[in-house]
């Protein structure tokens, strides 16, 4: 129904810090990604690739992170 407003659904996904490989996160995120454009219809996604919820939105994503144009994101919280 917002759609139909012509209003834009922002999703926002997150990975706490963890000892998974560099592989595993990227996938978690990437599926991530993906049931929210096809599940919640989300037309837009922001991505904090390793934050904890707690983090201030300030002080996320303050690097920058190659890994971000694998996940076909359109940004970080920055």
């Amino acid at each position: 129904i917002l759609k139909d407003d012509g209003y834009t659904i922002i999703g926002y996904i997150r990975k706490s810090p963890g000892s998974e490989a560099k592989e595993t996160r990227n996938s978690l995120l990437q599926a991530m990604n993906s049931k929210l454009k096809k599940r919640s219809l989300v037309d837009v996604v922001f991505a904090s690739p390793c934050c904890r919820a707690s983090d201030p939105f300030k002080r996320r994503d303050l690097k920058t992170n190659e890994e971000m144009e694998e996940f076909d994101v359109s940004g970080n919280v920055q």
